[in-house]
């Protein structure tokens, strides 16, 4: 997204970030062309982060007293681990929670200032990632906020939704105002209900014979790669006709493997919501589990990065409504309990910095092996090889990604004979992982071949 939107990918800032609202693009957009060696996507979603943390503070301080306001602050501390973890999925979950936290508090103390506020938080969630505000934001409203003998009283959260709404709808325009970017929409949309979507039967021969879908066609397919032969009309045809439901047992199987931690997690809340007898924060969990059920039963993949926004939202308000002041024996255990988990937080914080920054000499050591003034192809699982997770840093080297951005029409433009296929670019230099290239050789057809067999040696071949 960040090379999207400073122009890496094709040398010109744009502001179609495919999954972001396009007047975060926009604002992007004139921040890139005016201070070109600001990296402004990466202060944005810090920024976002801290709107979301501080949100929550100024609630925690304004309307709770006594020992309420040392935990939930403690607590809410934990939320900045996630500034290591900068991502946007992450950044709309976190703000559709303070959003609903910002309301709950409004609606109780009667602070209209609050809920317009908490409209921004709305409008700011839903354009960074709609997706996840969606998964988010109505759960907490329904369970911790709304209540039907008040139902005309929420009439600013009304307007709020309205006003997200206008903004989709905004966005949607854009997109399908110009032909190239509508057919790219279309395009990513098809694409994704295959890639996202773990109820896909890749090996049903009958309808992949229908299509005329070949055994590579498939073989590329389970890598990300999509050969030319999947166009948006046979990717939506694909999608639909190869999904076979999961079953409840298969659902949970897959969200353990995946998610664990996060189901142990939630498991436990639960568990003390009940014993506790808080029983918004049970019907909440219960209804977070309806959701994640029915979306990947009838859609995709819950989005994991999702999942831990709502867990914070949820203990969040399972710690608030208890009396610390009258029960010093939960304000001692709770006590331990967060300030042990941000003690976790700062050792994975350590760590992550020290993966991140060996990562990034292992990518510099490879960048210096290469010949200068080439473009590199790299396909969808060779990129984390090239490419550096750190925010502020950017690729030495000139290369085009593939995976979620395939077939982009700024790439698309720049380079005449692309193909969504990257070893059907005969023309230019291949960048792959060893194990990529034992699995696909016969199938790549680049005159270069650079095989990175570890970050000290790269073997080059000519096909």
């Amino acid at each position: 997204m960040r090379s999207i939107a400073n122009g890496y990918f094709t040398g010109k800032v744009d502001f179609h970030l495919v999954y972001e609202n396009n007047t975060i693009g926009y604002l992007l957009k004139a921040l890139y062309n005016n201070f070109q060696n600001v990296e402004w996507y990466a202060l944005f979603m810090i920024s976002a982060l801290l709107i979301a943390f501080f949100s929550n503070l100024y609630c925690i301080l304004k309307y709770e007293d006594g020992m309420n306001i040392f935990i939930l602050t403690l607590f809410n501390i934990l939320l900045v681990y996630f500034l290591s973890r900068l991502q946007f999925s992450y950044a709309s979950g976190f703000l559709a929670i303070s959003a609903g936290i910002s309301q709950y508090y409004g609606d109780r103390n009667k602070s209209t200032k609050l809920l317009i506020f908490s409209v921004f938080l709305m409008l700011l969630s839903s354009a960074v990632r709609f997706e996840m505000f969606l998964f988010t934001y109505f759960i907490f409203f329904a369970v911790f906020v709304f209540n039907f003998k008040k139902f005309w009283d929420y009439k600013i959260i009304y307007a709020g939704i309205i006003l997200v709404l206008l903004l989709k709808l905004f966005h949607n325009y854009q997109y399908s105002g110009e032909k190239k970017w509508a057919d790219y929409y279309d395009y990513n949309k098809a694409r994704q209900s295959i890639v996202a979507n773990s109820n896909i039967d890749y090996e049903n021969r009958r309808n992949n014979e229908k299509l005329d879908i070949s055994e590579q066609d498939i073989t590329l397919l389970k890598q990300f790669i999509f050969t030319e032969k999947f166009d948006t009309k046979t990717m939506s045809e694909f999608s639909k006709e190869n999904n076979k439901q999961m079953s409840i047992s298969e659902i949970f199987k897959f969200c353990f493997t995946y998610t664990g931690a996060y189901f142990i997690a939630v498991t436990i809340f639960f568990i003390v919501s009940l014993i506790l007898k808080n029983y918004r924060v049970t019907s909440f969990i219960l209804l977070h589990f309806i959701l994640i059920v029915a979306t990947m039963r009838y859609v995709n993949n819950v989005q994991y990065r999702v999942l831990y926004p709502s867990l914070f939202g949820a203990v969040f308000f399972l710690l608030q409504p208890i009396k610390y002041n009258k029960r010093h024996f939960l304000f001692v255990i709770n006590t331990l309990t967060i300030s042990f988990f941000l003690l976790t937080a700062l050792w994975d914080v350590n760590k992550t910095k020290t993966f991140a920054l060996r990562t990034l000499n292992y990518i510099r050591s490879i960048e210096r092996q290469l010949p200068k003034n080439k473009v590199y192809l790299v396909d969808t699982t060779s990129n984390m090889h090239v490419y550096s997770r750190l925010a502020f840093q950017k690729p030495m080297i000139n290369t085009v990604f593939f995976g979620w951005i395939t077939n982009l029409p700024t790439i698309r433009e720049k380079y005449p004979s692309y193909n969504s296929n990257p070893y059907e670019m005969s023309e230019y230099p291949l960048l792959i992982s060893a194990e990529n290239y034992k699995k696909f050789s016969k199938y790549i057809t680049n005159t270069e071949v650079y095989i990175i067999e570890d970050y000290k040696h790269i073997k080059f071949i000519k096909h």
